[in-house]
């Protein structure tokens, strides 16, 4: 019995150390797709986007973070929307490399052909990441919480901790 209990506090000890390892500053790249609704127009036309995203882990369970993003719909008459925002993550630890997370956004969107904002408003998403040493993948879906646009896009990231 006590060989068991001193196994379970070494592996409890080891992933608390591992989760520690990823505090602090990080960053990486993204891919995704999305479908988008604008003031009721379809234009789900095979929308991709490119991102970059960068943020900070205060503890295992709160990350805050901003991204910046290129997205290209060929039915979309005013040309690639450019986006920004910033997110505010819960984090839950599933295991030893593994978090699941929460994301709440705000995200101003523009164009260049379009006088005006593009869905600037609120978002919510959800998402898994997956840790291997200093490099992390993870992938995530998430919705637009605004009446004018809805965007409903699926991301996958891969990033490292600095």
């Amino acid at each position: 019995m006590k060989e068991f209990i001193i196994a379970a506090l070494m592996m409890l000890t080891s992933a608390g150390v591992m989760a520690g390892d990823r505090l602090g500053g990080y960053g990486g790249i993204g891919l995704s797709t999305a479908y988008i609704e604008y003031d009721g127009i379809d234009v789900n036309d095979g929308a991709a986007g490119i991102s970059a995203h960068g943020g900070y882990r205060y503890n295992e369970y709160l990350a805050v973070e901003g991204s910046l993003g290129v997205f290209d719909y060929k039915d979309w008459v005013w040309g690639p929307i450019y986006s920004a925002g910033i997110s505010v993550m819960p984090m839950l630890p599933i295991s030893e490399n593994l978090d699941g997370f929460l994301s709440f956004d705000y995200s101003v969107s523009g164009s260049d052909d379009y006088i005006g904002n593009i869905g600037d408003g609120f978002g919510v998403g959800i998402g898994l990441m997956h840790h291997f040493g200093d490099m992390y993948v993870r992938g995530s879906i998430g919705t637009t919480l605004e009446e004018e646009v809805t965007v409903l896009g699926l991301g996958v990231d891969i990033g490292w901790h600095f």
